[in-house]
C-alpha cells in the first residue's frame, strides 16, 4: 500500500475515524442505557465492574489527551512552577483517594490508593505536557 499524500484524502480519513469513534461511543452508551432499563442497577452499570463503562472512559480520556495540544491556548500564559504542578497533582491524588475510600461501595484502601495514584499521575503528565507549550 502507498502512503496517502493528498491532503483532501487525509482530512477525509480523519473525518471517517472521528465519525467511527462517535458511532462506537453512542452504541456503548445506548447499550449501557439498555442495561439500566432492563433491570440492572444503575450503580452496577456505571461502575468499574462493567467493561463497557471502562471502554467508554478509556475512549473519552484518550480523546481528551490527544486533543489537548489542539485545544489549549499555547501563547500568552506563563509556565507553571514545578511546585505548583506537584501540589496540584498531589491534591488530585488526595481527593480521588479520599472519595474512593469514603464512598459506600465498599472500596478498600489499596484500591483507593491505586486509583489516586493513577489519577494523580495522569494529572501530573497532562500538566507537564501543557507546561511545555507555554511561554
Amino acid at each position: 500500500m502507498k502512503k496517502i499524500k493528498d491532503e483532501r484524502l487525509i482530512m477525509r480519513n480523519l473525518k471517517n475515524i472521528r465519525i467511527a469513534f462517535i458511532v462506537e461511543n453512542v452504541a456503548i452508551i445506548f447499550t449501557m442505557i439498555y442495561q439500566v432499563l432492563s433491570g440492572q442497577a444503575f450503580y452496577e452499570v456505571f461502575s468499574r465492574d462493567n467493561l463497557l463503562f471502562i471502554v467508554l472512559m478509556i475512549g473519552c480520556f484518550t480523546l481528551t489527551f490527544l486533543s489537548m495540544n489542539i485545544s489549549i491556548q499555547m501563547e500568552g500564559k506563563e509556565k507553571r512552577s514545578k511546585k505548583a504542578i506537584y501540589f496540584f497533582s498531589s491534591a488530585v491524588f488526595g481527593v480521588v483517594t479520599l472519595i474512593n475510600y469514603l464512598l459506600p461501595w465498599g472500596t478498600n484502601l489499596p484500591v483507593a490508593l491505586l486509583s489516586g495514584i493513577i489519577m494523580g499521575g495522569i494529572t501530573f503528565g497532562i500538566l507537564k505536557y501543557i507546561n511545555k507549550y507555554r511561554v
